[in-house]
């Protein structure tokens, strides 16, 4: 964004800025096969097996393998969707951004900031 007053005064046009600003975004879908699944979206719809394989290989990347053992990921994740179960009942909406002081605060901070 603060490149583009650059980049309308370089092309001068509003067609050329159009396909300048759009082309990198249809690039990434080039990417799309390569790029891993969220792990909490991964847990979100019950594949645990695959979510762990992801931080697995994400901590490997990061060199911090050794920090959690496959055992105890296991554990984390089983454990995280059973809590997610067990609020499977509850409504959650817009409003839930307001149920805790701290989080009403931190949604009014970030509104006012956007």
């Amino acid at each position: 964004m603060a490149l583009l007053p650059l980049l309308a005064w370089a092309t001068r046009h509003w067609f050329i800025i159009g396909l300048v600003t759009s082309v990198p975004g249809f690039l990434v879908f080039g990417l799309w096969n390569y790029l891993p699944e969220s792990p909490r979206w991964l847990l979100s719809v019950g594949r645990v097996d695959e979510a762990a394989a992801i931080i697995t290989k994400v901590a490997i990347t990061n060199g911090r393998s050794e920090k959690v053992p496959k055992e105890k990921l296991d554990a984390m994740l089983k454990a995280v969707v059973l809590k997610q179960e067990q609020n499977l009942g509850k409504n959650v909406g817009a409003w839930t951004l307001f149920s805790k002081s701290g989080l009403a605060k931190n949604t009014i901070m970030l509104t006012i900031s956007w």
